[in-house]
């Protein structure tokens, strides 16, 4: 269904890269609501994934193609991200709640990808840089942990 490589640029950055094979029938054929997935990916502590809608997210964003980055964590994460496809690009900065994702609803119109479409597959390109993540209760509990030692010695 894909193929899939990424390149660390350093612990908080990354490019993913992902072809999705036979993009022009699943446009076609794939009900609104189902993704193509990415597999997991680890940046800085937290795991993320890139889902592609074929057929958009919801059914008003339908002959659209949708993409989101979903976090797979159960803390907020901050992320700067840029996707490519072809010579277009698209930026977004967003806080991403813990097991929720952020992105672009209609990223494209299914007639501006056509146009891009490599024997009906398509390449996109993802650059992620994770800007802060969001432990809550650490701080916290470090600070607790930090006073009942002391109330010890």
């Amino acid at each position: 269904m894909t193929e899939e490589w990424k390149y660390y640029s350093n612990d908080d950055s990354l490019n993913y890269n992902i072809r999705i094979f036979n993009l022009g029938y699943k446009m076609k054929t794939w009900p609104f609501g189902c993704p193509v997935q990415s597999e997991p990916f680890q940046v800085g502590e937290s795991e993320l994934s890139i889902n592609i809608y074929p057929n958009g997210y919801s059914k008003n964003a339908r002959r659209n193609i949708a993409v989101y980055v979903m976090s797979m964590n159960d803390w907020d994460v901050k992320v700067e991200a840029k996707l490519s496809i072809g010579t277009m690009s698209f930026d977004i900065s967003a806080k991403i709640e813990s097991n929720s994702s952020c992105g672009w609803p209609k990223l494209c119109g299914h007639t501006d990808v056509w146009n891009l479409l490599d024997d009906g597959d398509l390449d996109i390109s993802v650059d992620i840089k994770l800007v802060c993540e969001y432990f809550p209760g650490k701080q916290t509990l470090q600070v607790e942990v930090q006073g009942l030692k002391s109330e010890v010695t």
